[in-house]
């Protein structure tokens, strides 16, 4: 099994803090008519409707700087134990970015999907879906863990090919004994809001994916852990029990992932795509809703909705508030 870490009680109260003086601002009600203009994507009201996802939050800032937004609050929700904000601005790309530089994550909501339809969550694992690069913890078996996690970060920014990078580093684990990835994978790190965020998408009915530039043995007990409906990874070719220092069969690298994704458009089905590296941007680039999760500067600029601040369940916040919205407007 894989190793689960419960929500911070600390930053549950935070969020408690944050949300009980966030209420106290004054409200503006918006009429279903309203919501639905605001929600088309050719909105013809010039305002935008922008949902700010936080944990603990300076207020005095926001609600002195609300104005030179041209900003409004509407409501204050809880949910998934993120405090969730829906705000209507005219200035939508400059009020993100300063939410964001109070520590809110922030998306405006005519990018965000339909969760309603029929769709697919292909997501990277990695840094991602679990706390940590794979390689470099197999590479700590052989003390090489520095050596490899140094080729890793240049193959993450984007500095060097991928499968290249790939290949030299699984040479050097030549010799590990392929038993000794029990104890990793035992102690492998899900991230934070993993687990609320792969539920709530059960719920809807989506189909999940994981794809993953690493290995089959971490993916498949990680894809079983959060039931994830399929999963892709590289294959670590070994032989008694100990391996060879190469990869066998297609490798999991950008092109694939980016393929992998457009397999669930090519079926008329809503995709969202979520990963923190250079070898991600195709398959974000190809998404009807691009996620960058704690990513390199390269990657943001491809991604519809940056999460930097809080957990996965940011995700999952924003897609429910859109579904709400969309409710409430019909």
């Amino acid at each position: 099994m894989v190793k689960f870490f419960s929500i911070d009680n600390s930053l549950v109260i935070n969020s408690r803090k944050t949300a009980a003086s966030l209420a106290a601002f004054p409200s503006y009600k918006l009429s279903s008519r309203e919501y639905a203009q605001m929600l088309e994507p050719n909105n013809t009201l010039e305002r935008y409707l922008v949902v700010g996802i936080m944990q603990d939050f300076p207020v005095s800032v926001l609600q002195h700087k609300l104005k030179s937004y041209d900003a409004q609050v509407h409501f204050v929700r809880d949910q998934f134990k993120l405090v969730v904000v829906l705000f209507s601005t005219s200035q939508p790309q400059e009020f993100i970015s300063f939410l964001s530089s109070l520590g809110a994550d922030a998306v405006e909501l005519t990018h965000v999907p339909d969760i309603r339809k029929a769709g697919a969550f292909v997501s990277d694992m990695d840094s991602t879906i679990v706390q940590c690069e794979c390689i470099d913890k197999i590479a700590a078996l052989c003390g090489l863990e520095e050596q490899v996690a140094a080729i890793t970060e240049q193959a993450m920014q984007g500095k060097l090919d991928f499968v290249a990078a790939l290949q030299e580093r699984v040479s050097l684990l030549k010799g590990v004994q392929v038993d000794k990835f029990a104890e990793l994978i035992a102690e492998l790190p899900v991230m934070p809001g993993a687990s609320e965020l792969l539920t709530y998408l059960h719920e809807q009915k989506w189909t999940s994916v994981l794809v993953s530039g690493g290995f089959v043995p971490f993916a498949q007990t990680v894809a079983q852990a959060l039931n994830f409906t399929a999963y892709h990874a590289n294959h670590l070719e070994e032989k008694k029990g100990v391996l060879t220092g190469k990869v066998t069969g297609t490798i999991v690298d950008a092109a694939y992932k980016e393929q992998c994704l457009a397999s669930y458009a090519e079926q008329e089905l809503v995709t969202i795509a979520i990963g923190d590296g250079a070898n991600d941007i195709p398959m974000l680039d190809k998404a009807d809703w691009a996620v960058a999760y704690y990513a390199k500067e390269k990657v943001r600029a491809h991604a519809d909705f940056i999460v930097q601040h809080t957990d996965l369940r940011a995700v999952a916040a924003a897609l429910e508030l859109k579904r709400q919205l969309l409710e409430m407007s019909n």
